[in-house]
């Protein structure tokens, strides 16, 4: 069972559900996974089979959002040190870029002889 893109390609069908019933996507579960080797990744976390065999599968987004699009990074349940379920505002926060502090806290008006003479008296 085939079925030709308008592109030429082929895809395959699963034989085991028909098209409009196939099973539902499993809602989003979002954690911090810690693999061996010091590894962290912050993303939605689904369970997946390749090659055979179980395996973890974390999307984690680029620049915080999933908007943007995501890595995808595969591992195996051996591997995995410890599993902490989040949610999405985490998962956000954790991969946002990082901003230096002093670019936070750094005021130009502040370097003014007047300004400063101004807050002293």
């Amino acid at each position: 069972m085939s079925t030709h893109f308008d592109d030429g390609h082929l895809r395959q069908e699963d034989p085991q559900y028909p098209e409009d019933q196939k099973p539902e996507e499993p809602q989003a579960e979002y954690a911090i996974i810690e693999l061996m080797g010091h590894v962290r990744h912050v993303g939605r976390v689904t369970e997946v089979e390749r090659f055979g065999t179980k395996l973890g599968r974390v999307d984690v987004p680029k620049g915080g959002k999933f908007e943007l699009g995501y890595t995808t990074v595969f591992f195996s349940g051996a591997a995995l040190y410890r599993m902490t379920p989040c949610d999405l505002a985490t998962v956000t926060k954790a991969n946002q870029p990082y901003e230096a502090a002093g670019r936070l806290t750094y005021r130009e008006d502040m370097e003014d002889d007047d300004d400063a003479a101004d807050l002293e008296g």
